[in-house]
């Protein structure tokens, strides 16, 4: 008596055997030439895990079709440099994306490159999907952070803040540019406030390179001393606890906001700091460390504890990145980058203002509400504002 016809009509009927019945009939696998073979597997079921490849279709180990990711990162940042350069967006709010961007690229050092140069320094060779190794990634994060440093000095200092200037707004002037009495009230704050806290360190045999804090602003300083061929080299710290825009008043009427930034008014007065020597120059220089935290939470049997030890490490992380204001002689500069061990090509970024981010903290609430945007006032939604209780609706 023959077997049940298959559903598939090109397929040959089944065994006639009777099947067990205590164990369900297996499906039929594969195909056979005989009558009491496997019935063949239809063309709409694929016989493997691997089917074969189909013309056209894209090689999925091709390292073109991957995106890297801290490169994408930077792409996202310039996405906000766009923002801060957009005509369309108030003015202090364009400061404010520019501070923003400047804030992102301190976090980015501190964790991201921080982490590809513990790989390069541990020898990992591991290569990501995109193909690039530790140090393709570094090569290249450089050139960009190079080109979007150079981008939003352009847009700053060029643009953004000759516009605040030009009604007053917001004015940065060095200390020769005040009038008499603005500058002795300057110079009257910097004898009573700011020299006291100041801890100059002349770099020599018998004092080496000083631990400069992560993020801090410092003043290189250039002298030479009678009778000694090798130039000299000092760094100042800049106070962390005192504000670096100082606020200057008797200016004219029109500027509304006068400020000179800290550095400048101890630049000015760096003869006072080092004396009985002769100066050669004096410029600004900020350091960026690695700031990331390592903690493997499955061996440290004290978390708080290792916690603890953690931020302290991290206070004395490795230097990732030089940022330099002004101009250094070729020789102090190498100093720097030799005591900070960074890479003087790679490492070593040059701007005429440090550390943007400070401007975030500067932008008036209450002031010149038509270069803001408006403010958001939150509404709540009817369902919520009328209800008793908000969890019942």
């Amino acid at each position: 008596m023959p077997g049940p016809a298959s559903p598939f009509s090109d397929v040959a009927p089944a065994s006639t055997a009777t099947p067990s019945t205590s164990t369900p009939a297996a499906p039929p696998v594969g195909p056979g030439p005989s009558s009491g073979s496997a019935a063949p597997v239809p063309p709409s079921v694929s016989p493997t895990l691997h089917p074969p490849p189909v013309d056209g279709a894209p090689d999925l180990r091709a390292t073109a079709l991957y995106l890297n990711r801290e490169l994408s990162w930077l792409e996202f940042n310039a996405r906000v440099l766009d923002e801060a350069e957009a005509e369309n967006v108030p003015l202090l709010e364009r400061l404010k994306f520019h501070a923003i961007v400047a804030s992102n690229l301190d976090e980015f050092f501190m964790v991201r490159v921080a982490g590809l140069k513990q790989q390069l320094t541990g020898e990992v060779g591991e290569v990501g999907a995109d193909g690039l190794s530790t140090h393709e990634q570094l090569v290249k994060i450089s050139a960009r952070v190079h080109d979007l440093a150079a981008q939003q000095m352009a847009s700053l200092m060029g643009n953004l803040l000759p516009r605040l200037a030009a009604d007053g707004t917001f004015v940065l002037l060095k200390p020769e540019q005040l009038p008499p009495d603005a500058l002795a009230s300057l110079d009257e704050r910097f004898h009573n406030e700011v020299f006291p806290i100041l801890t100059p360190i002349a770099i020599d045999p018998g004092h080496p390179f000083p631990h400069v804090r992560n993020k801090s602003l410092n003043l290189g300083v250039m002298f030479s001393r009678e009778g000694e061929t090798e130039p000299g080299f000092g760094v100042v710290q800049v106070p962390m606890m005192l504000p670096r825009l100082l606020e200057v008043s008797g200016l004219k009427n029109e500027t509304k906001h006068g400020f000179v930034l800290l550095e400048d008014l101890i630049a000015r007065h760096v003869g006072m700091i080092f004396p009985g020597v002769k100066l050669k120059g004096v410029y600004a220089f900020r350091v960026t460390r690695n700031f990331d935290l390592e903690i493997d939470e499955e061996e440290a049997q004290d978390l708080l504890q290792t916690i603890q030890q953690e931020l302290r490490r991290r206070e004395r992380g490795a230097a990732v990145r030089l940022e330099v204001a002004g101009e250094p002689t070729p020789d102090s500069l190498a100093k720097l980058v030799r005591a900070l061990k960074l890479d003087p090509e790679r490492d070593v970024y040059r701007m005429p203002f440090l550390n943007v981010s400070d401007l975030m903290g500067w932008v008036p609430r209450d002031e010149r509400r038509d270069l803001r945007d408006d403010a958001y006032t939150p509404q709540v939604v009817p369902p919520l504002r009328d209800a008793e209780d908000i969890f019942a609706t």
